[in-house]
């Protein structure tokens, strides 16, 4: 229903439709009008902003779409979770600093990802994502990644493992012949992907002396 008025009342080429934050509103006018309210109707107000932030993490109209989804679903029961997620992204945007998360490196000691900077003398740090439960995106990430070390030399790419044991994550280094100086491991997943908006398998992070470049970037089309 959201689609076909788009198509007949808005001054939007079809194929952009689902994009736009106009047919997000649309989508939510219509749970409005016909949803009464309950766990459906809260739900599926929850789905559609999952889809139109995740899909729009750059930023420049979380705000609106905030405001409009605050608006018609002011008792939502989800509501923290997806005011949290505005924030992260918000906070994620081009010029802001990294949120001060700590990982772990080989050596067992702690370090403020703000800090991070193994290879002073790159333009820019790249941060990418994998696990230790995952070993064919690890894989797939270990060719991706040493093709673009070749590809931009400038960079520094980074590896933070996710939900993976301190021993299969140093195995694994030496298995994918990553370079160790280059992989730290992260001991608190649900704030760390929380913090950092990873709902896509190759999100990377591209940033400088600590400061958020391109807080969304893909590891597989964005480099």
């Amino acid at each position: 229903l959201a689609y076909m008025s788009c198509q007949d009342d808005c001054n939007t080429a079809v194929e952009d439709v689902l994009n736009q934050l106009h047919f997000n509103e649309h989508r939510l006018e219509l749970i409005d009008s016909l949803i009464p309210e309950g766990e459906l109707r809260d739900n599926l107000f929850r789905t559609v902003a999952f889809d139109y932030l995740l899909k729009h993490s750059n930023g420049f109209q979380v705000d609106e779409f905030m405001a409009f989804l605050n608006k018609v679903s002011e008792k939502n029961r989800h509501a923290t979770e997806i005011n949290n997620l505005s924030l992260a992204i918000r906070q994620l945007s081009p010029g802001n600093t990294l949120p001060q998360l700590k990982v772990v490196n080989l050596l067992g000691q702690e370090v403020v990802l703000t800090d991070i900077n193994p290879e002073p003398e790159k333009q820019a740090q790249v941060f990418y994502f994998w696990s230790g439960r995952e070993p064919r995106h690890l894989d797939n990430l270990t060719v991706r990644i040493a093709d673009l070390q070749k590809k931009h030399p400038e960079y520094s790419f980074i590896g933070i493992a996710l939900r993976t044991e301190p021993e299969q994550w140093k195995n694994l280094i030496g298995q994918k012949g990553l370079n160790p100086n280059l992989q730290y491991r992260a001991t608190e997943f649900e704030r760390f992907a929380h913090s950092l908006v990873i709902y896509h398998p190759y999100k990377s992070i591209l940033s400088k002396d600590g400061k958020v470049i391109d807080g969304f970037a893909n590891i597989t089309t964005s480099f």
